[in-house]
């Protein structure tokens, strides 16, 4: 089976993307596609582009480093769902921000230092800068499948670039410069410990900021060791950018290695190498290592209530082709069945026409009849069932509930149910109101029962309004 997954990265500068197609368990990037933010075309059309290439693909969409909060914390349970609810309480204290204010999720560590605790890296992003990223995709109608850091693909990438292994308790500097940034991340082994977004990059080398820039890398480094006491065993400058050889030199006490990425020859990367030579100064490495990462290995930080809409969205779109295929079976079966009376009233014809005397056979077949335009009106009203169900789910919101539905014969619909709150309430009931299947929409009960309001609204169904109803 062969299946493609995309990874778009945004940059300050630039819309990145990698196309994968897996077959037999083996990926290789079969396409790359590189952006410029900053030119004469709007953010918008560069967008469309990208996810007109990128077609139904599942996409991971990476945020640059900077402004995420990076922490390491452990917390005395091993189940998911309790620390989830332990990490909410603890996010506001991690960031100047209040929780509501963040987007956020984690990642394991390893194994658990004692029993029944876990260790983990909590990762906060204020949500502004989250919707700044999502809204071209959300305006397009593609919500990403997942959204993470691109410091998190960094070493993977780089392995995969050429770059060889580190040891196991080795102690690792990997400085990867893209055009206008650069992020230093330190290891011990394959683990993250720490990282530095810096705002220069090969752009910056070229026109000739190397003294600048060492200086930054070389404060970063001091900063790591007295925070983690560990030494740097070794450094490695991940790019083929012009000026990266002075860099080096102005590192001079440090023992630094030059890599160009992905200059060897490998099937699963040569659409990388392509790329990277008709955009000079480009870095690829962090999404090529977030596409082929595990994918339950890619931290999620999509919003929970985008995550809610899009599986409401999708519920929606099951339930209209539900509804479509009743409706169409309803129809085939009432185009059937009038075929069928049909035929049977030409049949009575006959009947009564030829053997006016077999009263009998004149009244089964007149029964028979019967029946089946009672069958027809069933039909009907199992119709209209269904479509006042289906308009009230699109007036409903995730955070109401129904108890009860009552249609009188008059038309009058009662409903009664439970809402989280009061504008919850206010927002079905003028749903409602602007629907044109319901029509003289009042509340006639409301009430705050626990923590839920309990609720009463009468409407009468707008029979008149061109719809099935």
């Amino acid at each position: 089976m062969t299946r493609r997954r995309v990874v778009i990265e945004i940059t300050e500068t630039h819309a990145k993307g990698l196309r994968g197609v897996e077959h037999k368990g083996s990926l290789r990037i079969e396409s790359c596609v590189v952006r410029s933010l900053g030119g004469a075309n709007k953010r918008e059309d560069i967008f469309d582009e990208i996810l007109a290439w990128a077609g139904v693909s599942p996409v991971t969409l990476l945020i640059p480093r900077r402004g995420v909060v990076f922490q390491k914390i452990i917390l005395p349970t091993r189940e998911a769902g309790e620390i989830r609810k332990m990490l909410d309480l603890r996010v506001g204290g991690l960031t100047p921000f209040v929780r509501e204010e963040l987007v956020y999720g984690y990642e394991l560590l390893g194994e658990d230092t004692e029993e029944g605790y876990s260790p983990l890296r909590a990762v906060l992003v204020p949500r502004q800068r989250v919707q700044d990223v999502l809204k071209p995709f959300l305006n397009a109608g593609r919500v990403p499948q997942t959204l993470t850091v691109n410091v998190l693909g960094l070493y993977p990438g780089a392995v995969l670039g050429g770059m060889p292994d580190n040891g196991k308790e080795d102690c690792l500097a990997l400085l990867d410069v893209d055009q206008a940034s650069a992020l230093l991340c330190f290891y011990v082994g394959d683990r993250l410990l720490f990282s530095r977004p810096f705002s220069r990059g090969s752009r910056a080398l070229s026109e000739g900021k190397s003294e600048s820039f060492s200086q930054d890398i070389l404060r970063a480094c001091r900063a790591f060791r007295e925070k983690q006491h560990k030494d740097i065993e070794r450094m490695v400058i991940f790019s083929d950018a012009k000026g990266v050889g002075r860099l080096k030199t102005l590192m001079g006490s440090q023992d630094v290695e030059i890599i160009s990425p992905f200059s060897c020859s490998d099937k699963r990367t040569d659409a990388v190498r392509q790329a990277m030579q008709d955009n000079p100064g480009i870095s690829l490495t962090a999404a090529v290592g977030c596409l082929f990462r595990e994918d339950k290995r890619n931290l999620n930080l999509m919003p929970d209530e985008i995550v809610s809409c899009q599986k409401e969205r999708e519920l929606r779109r099951q339930a209209s082709g539900c509804l479509v295929m009743f409706l169409v079976a309803a129809f085939l079966g009432l185009v059937f069945l009038k075929a069928g009376t049909m035929k049977d009233q030409r049949f009575l014809e006959r009947i009564e026409s030829r053997y006016t005397a077999l009263s009998v056979e004149e009244k089964t077949a007149r029964r028979r009849v019967g029946f089946l335009r009672t069958l027809g009106r069933s039909f009907s009203e199992r119709m209209e069932t269904v479509v006042i169900l289906s308009a009230l789910f699109e007036c409903a919101s995730p955070t109401l509930a129904f108890r009860s539905l009552d249609l009188q014969g008059s038309g009058e619909l009662t409903i009664e149910g439970l809402a989280k709150s009061g504008p919850s309430l206010n927002v079905f009931q003028e749903a409602l109101a602007g629907s044109p299947k319901f029509k003289d929409v009042t509340l006639r009960h409301a009430s705050q029962a626990a923590e839920n309001m309990e609720f009463q609204i009468t409407c009468h169904l707008a029979r008149d309004a061109g719809g099935p109803l």
